[in-house]
């Protein structure tokens, strides 16, 4: 665990010297990560999901705070100043709501916590038998 912990923050340090350092071509209208939920998530596939997630809370303890209302749902933003939209996952969908979803986090640091969860959920929920249950995306970047 203690490798992964050292791997999970050396990537979250490259990704704050990339976003600082990098010069980007034209305005930044804010970045954004996209994902698409069709269908609940099983409750064994959800724990493991909540493991992740307290393992994050754990290792990202200054750059994320939890706002969770509730053990079906997974949400947080940023610390302070780094806040911006609040990402949230739920483990229930509810019936004939959007299931697109997304979450603006304007290069704020907690980016890559959102980006984490939603690689791990997809990994996780998103191996279609049929169809896709779980999507996820983000917005590119272009650099000069």
């Amino acid at each position: 665990m203690r490798c992964t912990l050292t791997i999970l923050t050396a990537q979250f340090r490259l990704y704050t010297f990339i976003l600082n350092n990098i010069p980007r071509k034209g305005k930044i209208m804010g970045y954004t990560n996209y994902y698409t939920q069709n269908e609940e998530i099983a409750q064994e596939k959800w724990d493991n999901i909540l493991k992740e997630y307290r393992y994050i809370q754990k290792v990202m303890k200054d750059v994320i705070t939890d706002v969770s209302e509730s053990k079906d749902e997974i949400a947080f933003n940023g610390v302070g100043n780094d806040s911006h939209e609040t990402f949230i996952l739920t483990r229930k969908f509810p019936e004939g709501k959007d299931p697109f979803h997304f979450c603006k986090t304007k290069f704020k640091p907690y980016d890559i916590a959102v980006w984490h969860m939603l690689t791990f959920v997809y990994w996780q929920h998103g191996t279609p038998p049929a169809k896709d249950p779980f999507s996820i995306g983000r917005d590119g970047w272009e650099y000069e």
